[in-house]
């Protein structure tokens, strides 16, 4: 009886301290397209906006294997840092771009965590999600 109630504990703990990204995204897509030369990513821009909330609290080690490396990092006051990614075609890209180049911003904490979710560049600013 000992047994079993250690054996469902440690089980419990276990599933506990895992990490479950459920994020619904086409992160392959995502990292192929570096810089959004194939405009891959400006297709999966809805589901950027749709997937804000089970971004945030992400560590940046889970961010990076869900989107890849950034495109750039910045670095802000009090050890919060910036990912930063293309969304659209912007200028390292073979592309003519009439529109304003989209970036897809994550702003982490200073214990690592994504706390605010947003698109610069896109016509409603309004898609901006914090905790």
């Amino acid at each position: 009886m000992l047994k079993s109630l250690s054996y469902i504990l440690f089980i419990s703990i276990i599933c506990g301290c895992s990490n479950n990204t459920s994020v619904s995204f086409d992160s392959e897509s995502w990292k192929s397209d570096s810089y959004g030369c194939h405009e891959k990513r400006i297709k999966l821009y809805n589901d950027i906006i749709n997937n804000q909330d089970e971004i945030l609290g992400l560590t940046n080690k889970e961010i990076i294997k869900i989107l890849g490396k950034p495109e750039r990092n910045e670095l802000y006051r009090r050890n919060q840092k910036f990912f930063i990614y293309h969304i659209s075609p912007g200028s390292k890209c073979n592309i003519i771009n009439d529109e304003e180049t989209l970036f897809l911003f994550i702003r982490f904490n200073a214990v690592g965590l994504s706390q605010e979710v947003f698109v610069q560049g896109a016509p409603s600013y309004k898609n901006k999600k914090t905790t």
